[in-house]
């Protein structure tokens, strides 16, 4: 629960005003992506990925397959 209150405590909330790839990034205290990340709010990241989806592949990328098919099974796609 620690990381999901952490999250929504950044999540376009003042100071931070994070994206979900940067709030996912965030979370995970992967300080180090959240400039990268902050191209890929809005649909914005490679191939129209989810941005917290995007987030969480750049924090585990040895799980990224894994996660972006138990995203797709869960809400049906990746966008």
């Amino acid at each position: 629960m620690k990381r999901i209150e952490q999250a929504l405590s950044t999540f376009r909330q003042p100071p931070y005003m994070y994206n979900c790839a940067q709030t996912v990034c965030a979370a995970f205290g992967r300080e180090d992506l959240l400039e990268e990340m902050k191209v890929c709010g809005g649909g914005r990241a490679p191939e129209g990925t989810c941005g917290a989806l995007y987030g969480a592949m750049q924090v585990a990328p040895d799980k990224a397959e894994e996660m972006k098919a138990a995203f797709c099974a869960a809400t049906g796609a990746t966008q």
